[in-house]
């Protein structure tokens, strides 16, 4: 592993530990440190769309009057 003037590391070794906790270890596939947190941005933003589709797929009722469907699949019982 070798260090450059705009401090950057070359993580051709594979593995980084700095203290006890904190590691990179990309398995010489060359992401950077910024990559990650991009991949891991991207990976949050995602799941946040997914939960946003999922919470709108079905809505379930519980009422004696007959409800206004808001969408395919919702249930009344």
């Amino acid at each position: 592993m070798t260090a450059d003037g705009d401090s950057s590391l070359d993580m051709a070794a594979g593995s980084l530990t700095i203290g006890s906790t904190t590691a990179v270890d990309d398995g010489g596939a060359g992401y950077t440190v910024a990559d990650i947190y991009s991949n891991a941005a991207q990976a949050i933003s995602d799941a946040a769309t997914a939960q946003g589709t999922a919470d709108g797929k079905v809505t379930t009722f519980y009422q004696d009057n007959a409800p206004t469907a808001e969408a395919t699949g919702d249930l009344w019982s």
